[in-house]
């Protein structure tokens, strides 16, 4: 296996998006491509060594696997403020025109871990190349997205004993919600506020959902239940401990093996 890790620069109404891209070649090279989606906040840097181990493994196995920080995220150009649905959504589409036209792939399997899988099912909607969806814990409603994180930041501050904390930023004239450092745009804040994983249009995959965080399996049952409509859906609940929002160390190897068996 080799890996490299790269930076692509696309165009997007005259903008020039400057991307990170982790690259893990396999040696045995199977004609198939896995796309890696990140979650968002602090998940996506708790979740890098579960993604790295799984990636290396998928490798063995003779996927070639494309890992990528969005635009204003990790070490990819721009900030976080720029973030949007619609720009995590045209990043990754970028990413499989690389996989298309760079890797010579064409047959497409998409990994996402809680927000990346909630883009990757929305991707899958309009995107023909993607086969198969591994999602982990995929964000359902983002309007409760939102209040999980009000929660959390208004926990973090009561845990740390600050007060007098500006919950708000303006940037050139515009509110920007602070969530230790993260800020997010007004814009953003509406399309999550809009956003609804059950309205999804994605037919014809397969499409595996994880359950980790027992909070959300009835909430995934209404998904598999959606998406079986026009898709082959299983849902598995794993015993792995949601090592996205954990401080400690979590073992994810039995969770490695079990998207294994699933591919």
């Amino acid at each position: 296996m080799i890996e490299k890790l790269i930076f692509k620069t696309y165009k997007n109404n005259n903008k020039e998006i400057r991307l990170c891209i982790h690259l893990h070649y396999s040696k045995t090279p199977n004609k198939k491509a896995f796309l890696f989606i990140n979650p968002l906040f602090d998940e996506k840097k708790r979740s890098q060594k579960f993604q790295a181990t799984t990636a290396r493994a998928l490798a063995i196995r003779g996927f070639n696997v494309v890992r990528f920080d969005f635009f204003g995220t990790g070490d990819s150009y721009g900030n976080f403020q720029e973030l949007s649905v619609r720009t995590c959504l045209e990043n990754s589409k970028s990413l499989l025109s690389f996989i298309r036209e760079e890797l010579d792939i064409s047959d497409v399997y998409v990994l996402g871990i809680r927000w990346g899988a909630s883009i990757a099912l929305e991707l899958a909607s309009t995107e023909t190349e993607i086969n198969k969806l591994i999602l982990i814990d995929p964000i359902i409603s983002g309007k409760r997205y939102l209040t999980e994180l009000r929660l959390r930041r208004k926990a973090f501050f009561m845990l740390n004993n600050m007060k007098d904390i500006q919950e708000v930023q303006h940037l050139d004239g515009e509110p920007y919600e602070d969530h230790q450092g993260f800020l997010l745009s007004p814009y953003f804040i509406k399309e999550l506020e809009e956003f609804n994983l059950l309205n999804g249009s994605a037919s014809d995959k397969s499409v595996v959902l994880f359950s980790l965080d027992t909070l959300n399996y009835k909430k995934l049952i209404k998904l598999k239940s959606a998406l079986s409509l026009n898709n082959k859906t299983v849902l598995i609940q794993d015993e792995t401990r949601t090592f996205w929002n954990n401080l400690e160390i979590i073992k994810t190897e039995g969770l490695t093996e079990k998207i294994l068996e699933n591919v």
